[in-house]
């Protein structure tokens, strides 16, 4: 089982800024102590204990130190190093003129010439401020050696410094000054002792990663256990005292009474303390006995899973070791789950495999590796096969793990060689249906070829005797029109009525063949505008009439303009022809709202049709009225037909006898990119 290391609890700044941030409180108060002499002479005169030029002058080298050495290992070591010697050479100084009871001013005479004041007389450097620049001069000196158990005196060097500060505050807190110590003064200023105690913190926090600071981080029971003591070891033993001496020194207890009352008093609130931590980690240790049975738990479900899959499931680490086998991985390549845990993945790949990948240089980092790809593995006896595999990466602090998800795919690479020959086959039979097709193609566009010259031909040919005909009978009834009787009359109008429908009916044709055979040019056309256009048309060919015109406005679609005036030609033409006999016309042209196809209809209140007739009704030369009643060639509607169905769409029509017909039409969709329509 692969277990996770503790996790830091993330604070609110990173202790690398906490500890630049020390840096430069430091820095900031011991330039203003230096440029404090100089602007201030009173100092000199003041009663008040002030921290020493000097010792301003240690703090601002140590600040620089603390904000070089703050994150990584600087490259300024040899300055830190420099720095944390003066600190030594300055402190041992102190230190050796307190034991041979002799003071060697050096502070004096060194501002003296600074503030160019030859009367500045400064105080005197305790012995902790001395001590405490030699212990942090070492601790500068020995915090970024290589070896991580070289580091720790370093930390207890730090903590004493910080003991010494704490020492002089709680002095100053309980009203003592001027505390000595055989001869020589043994108490910090109070602005120096504070200044301790932030250099202190910016230390730990610049070396988070191993002080005091990355326990108090850390989410287990110890960080937990150090989070809560070590502020209630400092602000409890220092409150209490404080309490005692304020309580002696108002005479409200004496001495005895003090001390016996404090020592109950740290009993009981360690005791509490002691208490609430225990229950603290009584509840840790519980809640990490669930885990530790969630994570038992999920282990079987894991196992359960992975052993009920079909498919082989192989855990690997960074390496390519193998550090769990499922059963249908056994299966199927053979191995038992002893045969293969901690040994490499290479060896379920064939030899090639194995030569290539060792001659490829392998990566310094575990790569991030989440796909799905084809291989060929080997089994234990030495049979080769198909599989696919899925592979997928994960990380916790330990490193990085791969899962391998593995499926033999021989059956369907046996089904894919099988469709691919069938897809040959088919596209094989597809050319050569191809090939027929552009023979019948080729074939038919001979025929049409053929048919349109015919029609042409026929057209040409007809129409020089129907003229003939029809001019002949014209010149008869104006030339003998008074040797001729009625009937003759008769039959002679009836010979050039026939005629002229011939040469109509002649039209029409030529103009259906065309219909098939225009060049489509698809635009946005305003139908319309194209609909009112054509009743123009009628209007002015029959002004006499009076028909109801009803046409719905913006009814655009995409088509070829000149067909789509043919369609609109014939079926407004056919509604006003079959109109001409209703007392009230009525005509209509618009879309149905609400069907999605975009339905175009042409409605009329005329004649109507037989809807049993409707197979007949799109036929060439199917005319369900008699030529008496209304004319036509039978044409029209047939038109009408080829151009929807050039578009892409359909016609049909629904009616009743005397009650007028409805014509309906829909456009393709037509696709920009293929020319073609759906």
């Amino acid at each position: 089982m692969i277990r996770s290391a503790p996790q830091t609890n993330p604070l609110p700044f990173s202790a690398d800024w906490l500890a630049r941030f020390a840096g430069c409180a430091v820095l900031f108060m011991g330039l203003w102590v230096l440029v404090g002499w100089k602007l201030n002479p009173e100092w000199q005169q003041t009663t008040l204990t002030l921290m020493n030029p000097l010792t301003a002058l240690n703090f601002v080298l140590t600040a620089i130190a603390l904000l070089l050495v703050s994150g990584e290992r600087t490259t300024w070591r040899p300055l830190v190093i420099l720095i944390s010697v003066l600190q030594i050479v300055f402190g041992a100084m102190v230190c050796v003129s307190w034991i041979t009871q002799q003071d060697f001013r050096l502070d004096d005479l060194l501002f003296q010439t600074f503030y160019n004041n030859p009367d500045l007389k400064t105080n005197n450097i305790a012995v902790p401020t001395a001590l405490g620049f030699v212990m942090l001069g070492f601790s500068l000196a020995i915090m970024d050696v290589r070896r991580d158990e070289r580091r720790w005196p370093a930390e207890v060097l730090v903590f004493v410094v910080f003991l010494l500060s704490i020492f002089s505050i709680l002095a100053y807190l309980f009203g003592i000054t001027g505390l000595t110590f055989m001869g020589w003064k043994a108490q910090m200023a109070l602005s120096t002792a504070n200044t301790f105690v932030l250099l202190c913190f910016g230390f730990w926090c610049a070396r988070a990663d191993w002080s005091i600071v990355n326990l108090m981080r850390q989410r287990t029971a110890g960080g937990a256990v150090v989070r809560r003591l070590i502020p209630a070891a400092i602000l409890v033993p220092a409150l209490l005292s404080w309490l005692r001496y304020q309580g002696i020194y108002y005479n409200l207890f004496g001495m005895d009474f003090g001390a016996i009352l404090v020592s109950v008093s740290n009993i009981a609130v360690f005791t509490l303390m002691v208490y609430y931590l225990g229950w603290s980690l009584h509840r840790t240790d519980l809640q990490q006995q669930e885990a530790v049975q969630k994570l038992k738990d999920s282990e079987v479900r894991y196992r359960v899973l992975t052993e009920s899959a079909h498919d082989a499931i192989i855990t690997l680490d960074a390496k390519g070791t193998i550090l769990s086998w499922n059963r249908h991985a056994r299966e199927l390549y053979g191995y038992t789950e002893e045969e293969v845990l901690g040994q490499n993945a290479g060896m379920l790949n064939p030899p090639e495999v194995r030569e290539q990948q060792a001659s490829q240089p392998q990566p310094t980092e575990a790569p991030e590796i989440a796909m799905t790809l084809e291989a060929v593995n080997l089994k234990k006896d030495g049979t080769r096969f198909p599989v696919e595999a899925s592979l997928a990466h994960w990380d916790i602090p330990e490193g990085r793990f791969y899962t391998a998800i593995v499926r033999d795919i021989t059956e369907r690479k046996k089904s894919e060689e099988q469709l691919k020959e069938l897809n040959a086959s088919l596209n094989e039979r597809a050319q050569e249906l191809n090939r027929d097709l552009i023979t019948k193609a080729q074939e038919l566009e001979f025929i049409n070829k053929e048919l349109e010259a015919f029609a042409f031909s026929v057209s040409h040919d007809l129409r020089a005797p129907l003229r003939s005909l029809n001019g002949f009978s014209q010149a008869l009834l104006e030339d003998y029109h008074d040797q001729l009787d009625e009937t003759a009359q008769d039959y002679l109008d009836r010979i050039k009525k026939n005629s002229d429908r011939m040469a109509r009916l002649i039209d029409d044709i030529l103009h259906l063949s065309r219909i098939s055979r225009t060049e489509m040019r698809y635009q946005q056309v305003d139908l319309s505008a194209l609909a009112e256009s054509v009743m123009e048309d009628l209007q002015f060919a029959d002004p006499q009439r009076e028909v109801t015109l009803q046409i719905q406005p913006n009814l655009k679609a995409v088509g070829d303009p000149t067909l789509l005036r043919v369609v609109l030609q014939n079926l407004l033409g056919n509604a006003w022809k079959f109109t001409s006999k209703t007392p009230s016309p009525r005509i209509e042209f618009g879309k149905l709202p609400d069907d999605p196809r975009g339905v175009f209809y042409v409605a009329d209140n005329g004649a109507g049709f037989d809807m049993q007739n409707m197979e007949r009704l799109f036929g060439v030369f199917q005319r369900l009225h008699k030529n008496a009643d209304f004319e036509g060639t039978g044409v029209g509607l047939a038109s009408v037909q080829r151009v929807v169905h050039r578009h892409g769409g359909k016609v049909w029509a629904q009616g009743e006898v005397g009650k007028g017909a409805t014509f309906f039409f829909t456009l393709g969709q037509h696709q920009e990119r293929t020319g073609a329509w759906e």
